[in-house]
């Protein structure tokens, strides 16, 4: 088979492959979000309330934070913010004015008399975004100090 026809072939063959591994994907998308909306429909409706710690790091990518916390409904949910100081500088950086709900809980990063510090605190879930590879690091060897990496240690 001559090299010219041997290269169309590939070209026409990379072409289908990439086009159906998108369909399938757009197919496992639109089961997660509908999974989603019913998750967050029975919570909703199911009159519980959860204790939810989030955490903030240096990393960029604040405009996830900002998103996560205009999801959360705060009226609904106990939710604790902590923000390490560069993840205030990070956040000022790129989005100018990171205005959480007033019923969000704020806690400095120094303060280790927040309720999530403890192991005997009953919170149900905590999310560090955006988590930085060096917050991940401590977090992975329990090298860390500071309320946000001891609430992740005790998670």
């Amino acid at each position: 088979m001559p090299l010219e026809k041997i290269v169309k072939s590939a070209v026409k063959t990379d072409r289908k492959t990439r086009a159906e591994p998108r369909k399938e994907n757009e197919t496992i998308y639109a089961e997660l979000r509908g999974r989603h909306a019913d998750l967050t429909q029975k919570l909703a409706s199911s009159g519980l309330s959860m204790k939810i710690v989030i955490g903030a790091t240096g990393a960029s990518g604040s405009i996830y934070l900002q998103r996560l916390l205009e999801q959360i409904n705060a009226s609904e949910h106990e939710v604790h913010l902590v923000m390490t100081v560069h993840a205030r500088q990070v956040a000022d950086h790129e989005l100018h004015d990171l205005s959480p709900s007033s019923k969000v809980l704020q806690h400095p990063d120094d303060d280790m008399n927040v309720p999530f510090v403890s192991g005997s605190a009953r919170f149900d879930a905590m999310v560090i975004v955006p988590c930085s590879m060096s917050t991940l690091g401590r977090i992975a060897t329990g090298s860390g100090q500071g309320a946000l990496l001891r609430a992740a240690d005790v998670f």
